[in-house]
């Protein structure tokens, strides 16, 4: 465990030169943050898995002290017109991400591309969308600690990061016109269970 002088030390350094990386799977990412989704997220994971979509996601309101985390992440209108966020449910065993088994991710290949950025923060709406190393990381990731040489694939992140920035404006006015339709009453006993169902028809719709 680094004491916090020299945690603090590291981070800075990272700020300044950025870490080598090598991701070795171990999940201890998946255990430290709520995965947010989108309706294209939930839609390829059913899809990979066959999963009812109902058994795999939930919903969160961020606790104070940690909102500016979840800056940005559209926030639909549920019971008692309370804001939440669509997220992974929790898994019982690690107390983390719901495909998380202690271990390598269980839908690697269609994870949320929020995930595919890690450790890095992709900084993509502006003139020069770039990457910054996220320094929390340093704290628990396996994949810094002791990595050799940096095989973090910018490139092809950068291609899923256009890809995702494109899918959040698409899921950003699916919540916007839920959120209307249950202000105008057309959705009555808004919940979580219809919103899945009404996101995941939006997600079949836009692929037919």
């Amino acid at each position: 465990m680094l004491s916090k002088l020299s945690l603090a030390l590291k981070k800075a350094k990272a700020r300044i030169k950025t870490p080598k990386f090598e991701c070795k799977q171990c999940g201890v990412c998946c255990v430290k943050y709520v995965i947010c989704v989108t309706h294209k997220d939930a839609f390829r994971v059913a899809k990979q898995t066959g999963l009812d979509p109902h058994e795999f996601l939930n919903c969160t309101i961020p606790e104070k002290g940690v909102e500016e985390s979840f800056k940005g992440v559209p926030r639909f209108t549920g019971q008692d017109g309370k804001q939440w966020i669509l997220c992974f449910k929790e898994n019982e065993k690690t107390n983390g991400c719901y495909f998380n088994n202690s271990g390598p991710c269980s839908i690697y290949p269609v994870r949320p591309y929020v995930c595919h950025a890690f450790p890095f923060l992709w900084h993509g709406e502006n003139s020069n969308p770039r990457f910054t190393f996220n320094t929390d990381s340093l704290e628990f990731c396996k994949g810094v600690v002791g990595a050799k040489e940096n095989k973090f694939p910018f490139d092809a992140v950068a291609e899923d990061m256009k890809i995702s920035e494109k899918e959040d404006k698409e899921y950003a006015k699916i919540v916007k016109e839920w959120n209307d339709r249950v202000e105008k009453k057309e959705i009555e006993s808004p919940s979580l269970q219809k919103f899945i169902d009404f996101i995941m028809k939006k997600a079949s719709d836009e692929r037919n």
